[in-house]
């Protein structure tokens, strides 16, 4: 019996040296994608948006994808940032699951639990569908949230996911419709 414990625990430790640490593998990020994350976030910084550019990036998001190029949580995070800007349902989808898996790679990723929430809402609107976290203020002259289911989602279940309050979302909408952009 004791030649079985030691035997189990010199397999422990000869798995433990060969087999890296979970994400140690995955810890350097796809530099093309990163480069196009920050042409992205360029773009949208000095509001010159471009739907061409755009459908570049996602169609080099779903290259890499197809190619198995995303190597840690940052990747999933930014393809799912650049999926986000699609046009149809199809890129909202992605981007949602792209960050979920960035979630699921690296659970304390901030920006990558809000966009996971950001993209379910888009998504949900995309097909009809009522949002159900608050994430998305749709319209030209007056901003609104409709359709939203407000019971779906607790404040708790927002505060895990970094994403404001019920309140905080509906002051931030009377903000948005009493100051207009001129």
């Amino acid at each position: 019996m004791k030649d079985h414990k030691s035997l189990h625990k010199i397999v422990l430790l000869l798995l433990a040296l060969l087999i890296p640490p979970y994400g140690v593998a995955q810890m350097e990020s796809n530099t093309q994608l990163k480069a196009a994350y920050e042409e992205d976030q360029e773009d949208r910084k000095h509001g010159s948006l471009s739907l061409y550019r755009d459908a570049q990036r996602i169609k080099l998001v779903k290259t890499l994808l197809e190619q198995k190029k995303l190597n840690s949580a940052e990747d999933y995070y930014r393809a799912a940032l650049i999926m986000q800007h699609g046009q149809g349902s199809d890129d909202c989808k992605q981007a949602m699951t792209l960050a979920k898996k960035a979630v699921l790679l690296k659970p304390s990723h901030k920006q990558a639990r809000w966009l996971a929430c950001a993209a379910e809402d888009r998504y949900l609107h995309s097909i009809g569908q009522p949002q159900v976290w608050g994430t998305q203020f749709v319209g030209a002259f007056e901003y609104s949230l409709e359709p939203f289911d407000r019971t779906a989602k607790t404040d708790l279940e927002r505060a895990e996911n970094h994403v404001p309050p019920l309140n905080e979302i509906l002051k931030q909408l009377e903000q948005m419709n009493s100051n207009p952009k001129q």
